[in-house]
């Protein structure tokens, strides 16, 4: 767990593509850049940082250094406000994988065939 300071900003990555979204990049006083997300998420047009844009904060999280993300923990703003990120949800917005779930979904009888395609009952 790392504690780190530095600005917020929320910016447009791969604009034109597919992989379009914005994400929260932390700046550090050091000209080091943090990708952030939450647990579960993916960083990609995440609601919870839009408030955040410009703004200066205090991330507690697990830094990847390899890939330069950090999942955060919790952010404390500047004026002492102490932000908690909510759990994941499901949505367009915020996809996350529930690996549980996904082999329910793979074993249903609508797609427990020869080749995984959903079974017409109306044969």
């Amino acid at each position: 767990m790392s504690e780190i300071k530095g600005k917020i900003s929320i910016v447009l990555q791969e604009a034109g593509s597919k992989s379009e979204g914005s994400v929260a990049i932390l700046h550090t006083a050091d000209g080091k850049a943090y990708t952030l997300y939450r647990d579960n998420s993916l960083p990609q047009d995440d609601p919870f940082f839009a408030p955040l844009n410009n703004q200066a904060v205090t991330v507690n999280g697990e830094i990847e250094e390899k890939t330069k993300y950090i999942c955060i923990n919790s952010i404390l703003l500047s004026d002492g406000t102490l932000l908690l990120p909510p759990a994941a949800t499901k949505s367009t917005s915020n996809i996350f994988i529930d690996r549980k779930e996904a082999s329910a979904i793979e074993s249903t009888p609508e797609t427990n065939n020869e080749n995984n395609n959903p079974i017409n009952y109306n044969k």
